[in-house]
């Protein structure tokens, strides 16, 4: 099951941490899809301990030293949790038209018992879930200050993501911190 954990952040938390991402050095790398670039619908910033960039799609996201604010949230985790996080992606969507499709995080950087805890601050969004192999889904509204908590099973079976939506929409921050190398 997953961990999900409503209301982890406060809201005061919730709105610093969107208030204080605007000065983060947010990038929106080019993605190709069919032959064609195109600028991934989302802002990202990579936040490491190692001093490495991220690989994804294609794409190396640069390393940034930790922002002081998301160093917080990092340590707090680390005690609730009992795990080293080393990475930590933001994805910031500025609507509901940016969105992040089908993926796994399983990607190499992880050590063999990867952890991913993703703090959702700003507007809610849905999340959707699905396993790879028997394509059982599950779908959550993560609102501002909601924590879920991914775990091997889940890294490895599952697949998630962030749908587009025409409905009216704020702003989201996403934070998900990862353990690994």
């Amino acid at each position: 099951m997953i961990n999900h954990k409503p209301a982890w952040l406060t809201d005061f938390e919730s709105e610093l941490l969107m208030r204080t991402s605007q000065t983060w050095p947010f990038d929106q790398p080019e993605v190709v899809v069919w032959e064609k670039r195109h600028k991934i619908p989302r802002l990202t910033c990579w936040f490491t301990d190692t001093g490495e960039g991220y690989r994804y799609s294609g794409q190396v996201a640069a390393p940034h030293q930790w922002a002081p604010e998301v160093l917080v949230v990092k340590t707090r985790l680390e005690a609730e949790l009992g795990t080293k996080f080393q990475h930590c992606l933001a994805n910031f969507y500025r609507s509901g038209q940016d969105t992040v499709g089908w993926h796994s995080d399983d990607d190499h950087i992880f050590d063999q018992n990867p952890i991913i805890a993703s703090v959702s601050c700003g507007a809610t969004r849905k999340f959707k879930m699905r396993n790879r192999a028997t394509k059982e889904k599950a779908d959550f509204e993560l609102a501002a200050g909601d924590l879920i908590v991914l775990t091997n099973e889940h890294v490895f079976d599952f697949e998630h993501c962030i749908p587009r939506t025409a409905k009216p929409v704020g702003p989201r921050l996403n934070l998900t911190f990862r353990s690994g190398k």
